[in-house]
């Protein structure tokens, strides 16, 4: 986790998504195939007989060259994993739906399946593995969206008030592209104490607020545990935002008293 300073920001903390990050993506999934290719031709011919094993599995270049490919294969999948950004996070929830592919492959085409009829439980275990792995990256996803758009509806109906940035922590999570990031921010409630809120969202590299920035907080005065605030500086920066919402002189001094209130 890095935290970022007023002086500090996190540029280099994540890898943007970009064409590069999905080309590198495809090759990584192109280099999975190939090396399960590899891996049921080897199996074949190591468990076929000699006069049956370019039948069941098959004699091709791709065999002949098999510590040469599938080291070249392998180099895709390892490049994939350090240049696909955030589409990384794919190639192992792939790599684990390429092995079921695999073991079923192997139990219906091979005689080796037939003496092993495990390979059908282990197929289906890697392939539950990958579709639960990619369904909680949409899950994720869909989470992040509402809770952008409850925050929206609160903007509308809440009551604003002046609130500075007190933390910001940058985790080595991405969605779409923009690091998850933990931000703390404190204001003052409506019975003048001194509230601090913590809330996890994905903001863009570029526009990653700073510790001590002012914003803009709401919050429902017949729900006081629902906040929202400005956390990202896409729409200008943030003391400008305080200034068009609340009205010039916004910029008055916090409480000093302090005590935590919660979280999203």
């Amino acid at each position: 986790m890095i935290m970022v300073t007023s002086e500090v920001r996190a540029a280099s903390a994540v890898r943007p998504v970009s064409l590069r990050n999905g080309i590198v993506l495809v090759l990584a999934v192109l280099g999975l195939g190939g090396s399960a290719v590899i891996a049921y031709q080897l199996v074949g011919s190591y468990t076929c007989a000699s006069s049956e094993s370019a039948q069941c599995a098959g004699d091709t270049l791709l065999l002949d060259s098999a510590p040469i490919t599938l080291g070249l294969f392998a180099l895709l999948v390892v490049v994939g994993l350090i240049g696909g950004g955030r589409l990384a996070g794919l190639i192992l929830p792939a790599a684990s739906i390429t092995a079921g592919g695999l073991a079923v492959a192997i139990w219906l085409w091979l005689p080796i399946g037939e003496q092993h009829p495990w390979l059908v439980g282990l197929a289906a275990g890697l392939l539950l593995i990958g579709i639960v792995l990619i369904g909680g990256r949409l899950a994720a996803g869909a989470r992040a969206r509402q809770r952008t758009a409850d925050g929206v509806a609160l903007m509308r109906i809440g009551t604003p008030v002046a609130g500075r940035i007190s933390s910001v922590q940058v985790t080595d999570t991405e969605i779409r592209g923009a690091p998850l990031v933990l931000i703390t921010v404190e204001y003052a409630g409506q019975d003048g104490a001194l509230r601090t809120y913590v809330k996890e969202r994905a903001v863009d590299v570029d526009h990653l607020p700073r510790t001590g920035d002012r914003t803009v907080v709401w919050y429902d005065p017949d729900a006081p545990e629902r906040v929202e605030f400005a956390h990202s500086s896409e729409q200008g920066p943030l003391d400008q935002l305080v200034e068009r919402v609340l009205g010039p002189g916004s910029n008055a001094p916090l409480p000093e008293a302090r005590g935590p209130h919660g979280s999203a």
